[in-house]
């Protein structure tokens, strides 16, 4: 996919209800579905796996938050850390190299490449090429990030996964949050369903601080 067809393709993602970020995290459940089923959950309509990869965090970043918090145990120390990672700095994070007339995007495969010049070229400039797409995918879609111990300093580098960050909450805390919409409001299970999951969490805040008020 050329540079331009990607960005075009990120910005016209629509945010996911609840109902859809619920199926999300079902179908998750096991670790069994692939990227491009969790991504079709979410609305979206990725043609690989990479697409996929990105289009879940991308489209997360507009239905929940572009803060995703995480929890990492330091395998060092033990020591449990908080960290905060900003889903938009995965995105076009450095200059793009082009080779010849080929217009550089993101790649799953070397042949995924368009022209006669993938035929023509020798192994070793095969080679460089593969590794010039490598890391031309990286500076636009990276989701990789060092984890630094506050306790010991150890570092660590890994690689986000998608479907952990799909949603703020477990599938039973959503079904929680449902269970307090419809016993605090007049709202049926298709008004939550219909929410975005940024509105949902306001409107929960809502009903905890008028609770709050209460007591």
């Amino acid at each position: 996919m050329t540079l331009e067809n990607y960005k075009a393709k990120l910005n016209n993602l629509k945010p996911y209800t609840s109902h859809q970020e619920k199926s999300a995290l079902i179908k998750n459940i096991g670790n069994d579905a692939s990227l491009i089923d969790i991504a079709r959950e979410l609305g979206t309509d990725p043609k690989s796996e990479i697409e996929a990869h990105a289009f879940i965090f991308k489209v997360r970043e507009i239905s929940v938050s572009d803060i995703a918090d995480l929890t990492h145990v330091c395998p060092e120390c033990n020591y449990q850390n908080i960290i905060n990672i900003s889903i938009p700095s995965m995105f076009f994070q450095g200059d793009h190299e082009g080779y010849h007339d080929i217009d550089i995007g993101l790649f799953d495969d070397i042949d995924e490449l368009e022209g006669d010049i993938i035929n023509t070229i020798s192994i070793d400039k095969y080679n460089s090429l593969y590794s010039l797409l490598k890391e031309n995918n990286k500076k636009i879609f990276n989701p990789e990030f060092t984890m630094t111990c506050v306790k010991c300093k150890h570092s660590v580098t890994r690689e986000l996964n998608p479907g952990s960050i799909v949603s703020k909450f477990s599938i039973a805390n959503v079904y929680e949050q449902y269970l307090d919409i419809s016993s605090y409001t007049s709202m049926t299970k298709a008004d939550t369903d219909s929410m975005i999951p940024f509105e949902r969490e306001i409107f929960m805040g809502l009903i905890q601080k008028k609770e709050d008020e209460k007591k």
